[in-house]
């Protein structure tokens, strides 16, 4: 299963335990998702976002940026 398919599988289940328990704290919670790849191109990035990704970063990985992607996800 590659990454596209995995976060479109998440979401999946996000959406089905949503509605399970759409009238209980939590019912709604979205995890996180964010592509990581050596391929700078606009279409994969497009890709990674139609599939459900929050966010995309490109390699190589710059310390600062992760640390602030970190921060807006996990801090808020």
């Amino acid at each position: 299963m590659d990454g596209l398919a995995a976060t479109k599988k998440v979401r999946a289940l996000e959406a089905e335990f949503a509605q399970e328990h759409k009238d209980e704290a939590g019912g709604n919670m979205r995890i996180p998702i964010v592509g990581l790849s050596a391929d700078i191109q606009q279409t994969t990035k497009e890709s990674c976002i139609k599939a459900g990704m929050d966010e995309y970063m490109t390699k190589p990985l710059l310390t600062k940026g992760l640390a602030l992607l970190i921060q807006r996800y996990c801090c808020n």
